[in-house]
């Protein structure tokens, strides 16, 4: 087990990984691993790999269950989540758990696994009060987070940037919506050493929202070993959402580090 560390001081926020290192036994009985005692992240191998099968690239939730590459958080609630209620959409009915609780919200995530990659969903909602939001979040725990939401703000439906770091919890930007503005794209474009948060109607008309330092959801900020997750989500923060979350598809890319 091992991880891939970035920055300096060096952290990681991608979680512990799985790595094999060539062995050779030496006459005196002890091992030597790697080349001449050094590991490197990439070997030449003997072995008869076998690729294992790609995650989607996109996930347009047309099939009857979710891909083996999504989890929830915890044990999760069924009638939180529907993939038949709309077809062609992954309904989440948000709760009054939300993501700075220990408990088990309306949550549906996928690891991070690559330093620099894009990760967008099309996401429709209407907040009821300005306590209910639904969107996109960068998640290590239930004290550190970032999350790009479709809610309301002033009785108008609004987008809104939030970072919590520890104790620390702040709405960083906030954007009023058109009323016709039925269906919005969140997108995090993710690097070694931040996350830019975008929004707009479509790819072509995405605006910054944002960023955040990856440093501050790392094992050594944060705790714990396991990464960060992007998940969609949805909460009423105390009661549960009136109008349910339909999220089109979701869109993770790996992309070339610049």
């Amino acid at each position: 087990m091992g991880f891939r560390p970035t920055g300096y001081p060096p952290c990681y926020h991608l979680g512990r990984e799985t790595f094999l290192a060539p062995l050779r036994w030496e006459s005196d009985g002890f091992p030597l691993f790697g080349a001449n005692g050094r590991i490197c992240l990439e070997h030449e191998s003997s072995l008869a790999l076998r690729p294992n099968p790609s995650e989607p690239t996109r996930d347009d939730f047309s099939e009857p269950q979710l891909a083996l590459c999504w989890n929830y958080l915890r044990n999760p609630r069924p009638e939180l989540y529907s993939l038949s209620e709309r077809p062609g959409f992954l309904r989440l009915r948000g709760s009054s758990d939300g993501l700075d609780d220990i408990a088990s919200p309306a949550w549906v995530g996928r690891r991070q696994r690559h330093f620099t990659v894009r990760v967008a969903v099309s996401v429709e909602f209407r907040a009821a009060t300005d306590r209910e939001e639904a969107g996109l979040v960068v998640r290590m725990n239930e004290r550190h987070h970032y999350e790009a939401f479709l809610t309301r703000r002033n009785g108008a439906p609004s987008v809104v940037l939030r970072r919590r770091i520890g104790s620390l919890r702040v709405e960083e930007a906030c954007h009023t919506l058109s009323p016709e503005a039925l269906r919005w794209m969140l997108v995090i474009d993710a690097h070694r050493d931040r996350y830019e948060f975008l929004h707009g109607p479509s790819e072509a008309e995405l605006r910054p929202l944002g960023e955040g330092e990856t440093r501050y959801l790392s094992t050594e900020v944060a705790g714990g070993f396991t990464g960060v997750y992007f998940a969609m989500y949805s909460t009423g923060n105390g009661v549960p959402c009136k109008n349910p979350a339909d999220f089109d598809w979701f869109d993770y890319r790996e992309q070339s580090e610049r």
